[in-house]
């Protein structure tokens, strides 16, 4: 079975929606994208979600194969839901070591990862506050560097409204720009929210 999702936040949301499908009797196959393929099981499956997205390269394959020798199915799903791209080559310079260039084929747009288990009991692959913290603190980066691209787009685009002529092509071409780095934006403050106050419960565990 197929399914098509697009997600706005899908580090917090892809989790929640394979286990409310686990729930229903559907096993994930296959992510690619924003398509997602399904089978009917009879046995019960739960699935747990990390950003992986900074990790360097070598740390990040040491550490999935970490989690197939303990028996768990791995996918991947991409931070940038429905982009489809090949021979592309991504610069994330807050990221750590080779994690810092990201390609295709390769690990761009395998951001997230994607941990299955048999058994109904809720896991978590991180143990403490200190690493939901640093967590968002790496997604918080990821929608501010691209805030500060898309602000960079939208400056050219009023440098442009000023020197030409408007025209109805000139203003579609800018909303979408607008749209796009005003989400961004508000995704970066919320995750910094969501890292300030990881931080803050961390040193009350102290």
């Amino acid at each position: 079975m197929l399914r098509i999702r697009l997600f706005a936040n899908p580090i917090e949301k892809v989790e929640p929606y394979l286990n409310r499908m686990a729930a229903k009797g559907y096993r994930l196959q296959s992510i690619w994208s924003c398509f997602y393929m399904f089978e009917k099981t009879e046995k019960t499956y739960r699935y747990m979600t990390q950003y992986v997205g900074t990790i360097a390269n070598n740390t990040w394959k040491e550490y999935i194969a970490f989690l197939k020798e303990g028996g768990y199915r791995i996918f991947h799903a991409p931070l940038n839901q429905g982009n489809i791209v090949f021979g592309k080559i991504k610069v994330r310079p807050f990221a750590h070591g080779s994690g810092t260039i990201a390609t295709t084929p390769g690990r761009y747009n395998k951001e997230i990862l994607v941990v299955e288990y048999e058994g109904d009991k809720p896991r978590s692959l991180l143990t403490n506050k200190e690493d939901l913290s640093r967590q968002y603190a790496s997604i918080r980066n990821t929608y501010l560097y691209g805030t500060v691209l898309m602000m960079v787009l939208l400056g050219l685009w009023i440098r442009k409204m000023v020197s030409d002529t408007p025209s109805p092509w000139n203003y579609l071409l800018g909303l979408p720009l607008l749209v796009v780095t005003l989400f961004f934006g508000w995704m970066a403050i919320q995750s910094w929210r969501s890292e300030k106050k990881y931080k803050e419960m961390a040193l009350l565990e102290e």
